[in-house]
């Protein structure tokens, strides 16, 4: 799987080491998870610093665009109980900084951005 990383990250010291760790384990193993099986793996991680607000987007190829609905992914696995739980741990730090995510799929490329405001 073809990895880049590239931007600004120095912002995400404003956030606790857990909470960096939270976003980055369950994104990053989401991606790696959503890109094994697609013709051409990459994930791509960029931060950026803007005037009153920080980014983070990952993305990566996958096999079948995903389904998302209202935000929230509609799973195709079987065990749908302990499914979506990194999505959670993700959504309760955005929320801890008062920040905000969007999540889309088009054209075989899944793409989770995150949004935290400035103080």
């Amino acid at each position: 799987i073809r990895f880049t990383c590239d931007g600004s990250f120095a912002w995400l010291s404003n956030l606790s080491p857990i909470d960096v760790c939270a976003v980055f384990s369950n994104l990053l193993d989401n991606a790696l998870e959503g890109s094994k099986d697609a013709v051409d793996p990459y994930i791509a991680i960029r931060g950026k610093d803007h005037e009153h607000f920080y980014t983070l987007i990952f993305s990566n190829h996958v096999p079948e665009n995903i389904k998302i609905k209202n935000n929230s992914l509609i799973t195709t696995k079987k065990d749908r109980k302990h499914h979506g739980l990194g999505l959670s741990s993700i959504h309760s730090v955005i929320r801890k900084y008062n920040g905000s995510y969007t999540l889309k799929c088009e054209d075989l490329v899944f793409c989770a951005q995150v949004i935290f405001p400035k103080k």
